[in-house]
């Protein structure tokens, strides 16, 4: 495990949750761009680590397509249908459910709909799972694929990449309804250019990991790689800006491609011989509560919800700011003692039952 991405994943989490928190009357997000930008982060990394712990067994064949997809439903569907169980009681009371956006989301294939009443219907970040599942369905023959002709593997998806560029150039910006959204974001065939983006870097981490390259980045001083580490929070914090005056067609994930790659690459190859802020990602207390992230990311719309609704109904009425840090900091433990006490023996559980021995 490079523990500095593990703590990157948190605080991409908490990102997301800055982008869901609506502050004010208006609907002001804390920091709306915060939920592209994570999310982008979490799906190249996902083809980063899947490669890591599943490329040589899977181009081996020595796990099975079924155990592999069971792995992963192991990992994402417990979670998914226990936060989709706690939304629909928090909406029940004040609105009506209706099958046809609550059964797409059960079957998490809400993001193959191009409505946003669907793929961000029930619990809204659950839309990003219906996009992993396909990314996961599609990961063994994508890296066969790779093994067996990287040259071909990389030419279709650097046409596919421009392809997607020309695409968003002559995508009308005034199309009506979900289209541009779901066309630039949502679908999964969309954000497979971004998983790919993973399983190239992985490969380009393990050459440069086991090169002279490697070294010379870690032997550099202190402060040299504690610049280096601070490049790719200075390419996040320009695309931020420029996500607030781009139109939406242009918000898609391609804006973040550059920041996220060098984020990636650089604290994976410092990890543990960086600077000073791989020595904070290092912290075992930033690692813990990314290994909780993917709890934290299903969690915070519902907890959002019922800590509003909680507060409320005992007659106190804080103003936006206290309730967003109550909020937070009951997100925080919550996905912390729901990984450890009730996500983790789960999907221990269900392997021991499921799983091939």
């Amino acid at each position: 495990m490079i523990n500095s991405l593990q703590s990157l994943r948190g605080i991409f989490a908490i990102l997301i949750f800055l982008s869901h928190y609506a502050i004010g009357p208006d609907g002001h997000r804390v920091f709306y761009a915060g939920g592209t930008m994570g999310v982008e982060f979490f799906i190249v990394l996902s083809g980063f680590v899947m490669c890591a712990g599943y490329e040589k067994k899977v181009d081996s064949h020595s796990i099975s397509y079924r155990d592999f997809m069971t792995r992963r439903l192991i990992r994402i569907y417990p979670l998914h249908l226990f936060c989709l169980a706690t939304w629909m009681l928090c909406t029940s009371t004040f609105k009506p459910l209706h099958a046809d956006i609550v059964v797409p989301n059960l079957l998490l294939l809400q993001s193959w709909f191009p409505d946003h009443k669907v793929f961000y219907g029930c619990n809204t970040p659950s839309w990003c799972l219906s996009v992993f599942l396909f990314l996961y369905a599609v990961f063994p023959l994508l890296s066969r694929f790779y093994a067996s002709s990287k040259s071909l593997f990389t030419r279709i998806f650097t046409l596919w990449w421009i392809a997607f560029f020309i695409f968003i150039i002559v995508l009308p910006d005034d199309l009506e309804g979900d289209y541009t959204l779901w066309l630039t974001r949502i679908a999964p065939p969309v954000r497979l250019l971004d998983f790919v983006i993973g399983i190239m870097l992985w490969h380009l981490y393990v050459r440069l990991r086991d090169a002279s390259f490697a070294h010379r980045l870690q032997s550099m001083s202190p402060l040299a790689k504690t610049l280096l580490e601070i490049l790719p929070l200075v390419l996040y914090v320009v695309a931020s800006f420029a996500f607030e005056e781009l139109t939406n067609k242009w918000r898609s994930a391609a804006l973040w491609w550059l920041p996220t790659i060098s984020c990636v690459m650089v604290y994976a190859l410092m990890d543990r011989k960086g600077g000073a802020l791989s020595w904070l990602f290092g912290r075992r207390w930033l690692v813990a509560f990314g290994n909780a992230s993917f709890c934290f990311y299903l969690m915070h719309v519902p907890v959002i919800s019922v800590v509003a609704r909680g507060i409320r109904h005992f007659g106190y009425d804080p103003d936006a700011w206290t309730l967003f840090w109550i909020s937070l900091v009951v997100a925080i433990v919550a996905s912390m003692v729901v990984s450890r006490w009730i996500d983790d023996p789960v999907g221990r559980w269900l392997r021991r039952r499921l799983l091939r021995h």
